[in-house]
């Protein structure tokens, strides 16, 4: 028996019962699923994921045509379950009348075809819901491979900006996903790399209503997405329109979240046998911890922020913490009587500034195109330019090249080796990248820079002992290359106590030349930005916005 509406046309055959997508329907297709068990054990059927439901990639006659479908094969099930399938539809049913929703509604879903339950009184047998193959990366595997991979804010960025109105827009069709997971999430390209619509799998959980969704229920599947923290946060603003965030999306999407969290840490006591079974094999996990994320943002040239404040607490160590706080206390009287000295005799000589003051060279050739130039003009001043262990042996090669040049023009020139979390955890990557540019340009720079801005989480480094790390293979090149000078240990805005417990913490034979300070304008936003109470000028040594020409004299 068959009953046909617009959409789809429900039949009851001696095998199964259930229904298919109306611009599919023939009785050619009708015998073909009937025969779903050969077709799922042919020789060109793929299984494409694990675990008791399962998905199968397989091509199918459709209208005299071959199509590669994706059948969906559930599980047998307790007889509870069953139960409840007999009286609210099966997963394979749910999944189907989700998908027609979200075509008829313009939603991104790969295209329904049919889905087949076998009954046995109220017990299912056999469960099938198929749909048009969809090649695309899930938006797990793409966020995975950011994290672990390319560590570049802006792919991930990219990511959001694509996905978060299209998900927004389902909501508002009154469409509650119910587990969306990132591996629930597909992100189709076109021919040319560009992004099409994403498409939402894994329906059988969904809630649809007729009103756009609200607050509570549009965290619910937010909360399901795994992110950094402060991505979160970016997600929830481009979802709301590039607006002020819903303060009660906010509050549900926190504590929704907070749940699930807890849930998947408890995932190795819910389930031991696969967690025993994953660490014997020695599977890292599908994210890095969120303290070990460390992205990169081309834009402004530093690290992003990954995390919110409250998580960043939470990865504190206080014994760390507490630690700075005592090193600086017991520290502070013998440097207040070295100020004292040091006081008395400042302001009573004139200084010259001619070589005092330099600039930083960003070595791309899109940047030196107009730098060099312009480095000419102000009479070649001294020289910063960083190395970045995150960027490859081309880059570091090509400001080697960059030293070499400017040092053949009596440039005094100064280099800072920048560290990122994976220096941190790769200790071994870190030391091949000091001994592959410090020999190179030991005889060509004044100073080298170990480490940069470590009272600043955003950079990779947690505690002292993850510094002294990193700065251990720079001191041992040093007894090869006695020459070079190093400096540090480059703490950033006006924090003395991370500068006087960092050089508190460090081992008696590391003696620094230099002590090396940053203090940073806004390069997110604009430099006259304030930070604090600081515009840029007010970092200066001076208390109104200045120019200095190279060769004026001033007295201190």
């Amino acid at each position: 028996m068959t009953i046909t509406t617009d959409l789809a046309v429900q039949f009851n055959s001696e095998s199964f019962q259930g229904a298919i997508a109306s611009d599919f329907y023939s009785e050619e297709l009708v015998k073909n699923l009937s025969k779903i068990m050969s077709l799922l054990s042919s020789p060109q059927a793929i299984k494409l994921s694990k675990g008791a439901d399962y998905v199968v990639k397989c091509p199918m006659q459709i209208k005299g045509q071959d199509e590669l479908v994706a059948i969906k094969v559930f599980k047998r099930q307790s007889i509870w379950k069953d139960w409840y399938d007999f009286k609210h539809k099966s997963k394979a049913e749910r999944s189907f009348n989700a998908a027609i929703f979200l075509q008829t509604h313009q939603i991104g879903t790969p295209t329904p075809i049919a889905f087949l339950d076998k009954w046995q009184g109220k017990r299912l047998i056999e469960s099938y819901y198929i749909c048009i193959f969809e090649a695309a990366d899930c938006f797990r595997d793409l966020v995975t491979d950011i994290l672990w991979n390319k560590r570049d804010s802006a792919p991930l960025m990219d990511l959001l900006l694509h996905l978060a109105p299209a998900l927004r827009k389902m909501h508002d069709a009154g469409f509650m996903h119910g587990d969306m997971g990132n591996q629930n999430i597909f992100m189709p390209k076109d021919e040319k790399g560009n992004w099409l619509a994403p498409q939402w799998i894994d329906l059988n959980r969904c809630k649809i209503v007729n009103r756009p969704l609200n607050a509570k229920e549009r965290a619910f599947d937010i909360s399901r997405m795994i992110l950094p923290s402060a991505y979160v946060r970016w997600f929830l603003y481009i979802y709301s329109n590039h607006q002020p965030i819903n303060p009660e999306l906010e509050k549900y999407e926190d504590a929704y979240r907070k749940a699930f969290t807890r849930h998947r840490r408890s995932g190795k006591y819910r389930h031991p046998m696969r967690y025993l079974k994953r660490k014997k094999m020695g599977l890292k996990p599908a994210y890095p911890q969120e303290k070990d994320v460390w992205l990169w943002d081309e834009k402004s040239g530093q690290p992003m922020i990954t995390m919110t404040k409250k998580n960043k607490n939470q990865h504190r160590e206080w014994r760390f913490f507490l630690g700075s706080i005592w090193k600086t206390l017991t520290a502070l009287p013998g440097i207040w009587s070295e100020y004292k000295k040091l006081q008395s005799s400042s302001f009573q000589q004139p200084i010259e500034l001619k070589n005092r003051i330099g600039v930083a060279l960003h070595p791309k050739a899109d940047y030196l195109h107009y730098e060099l130039p312009l480095h000419q003009q102000l009479g070649r001043p001294p020289v910063m330019i960083r190395f970045y262990h995150h960027e490859t042996p081309d880059n570091w090669q090509i400001s080697i090249e960059l030293i070499q040049q400017l040092k053949n023009q009596s440039v005094d020139i100064m280099v800072a080796m920048i560290q990122d979390r994976e220096a941190v955890k790769n200790p071994d990557s870190w030391k091949a990248f000091l001994t592959s540019v410090i020999p190179a340009i030991a005889n060509a720079v004044s100073h080298i820079e170990i480490t940069h801005a470590y009272n600043r989480v955003k950079w990779g480094i947690w505690n002292h002992t993850e510094l002294i790390q990193l700065m251990q293979p720079a001191f041992e090149l040093q007894q090869q290359y006695p020459q070079i000078k190093l400096t540090g240990p480059a703490c950033i805005d006006f924090e003395y106590a991370p500068v006087i417990s960092a050089l508190k913490s460090m081992p008696r034979q590391f003696h620094f030349s230099a002590l090396s300070h940053l203090l940073y304008v806004d390069r997110r936003g604009a430099p006259r930005t304030t930070k604090g109470n600081f515009p840029h000028w007010k970092k200066s040594p001076y208390s109104k916005p200045w120019r200095i020409n190279p060769t004026d004299v001033i007295t201190r």
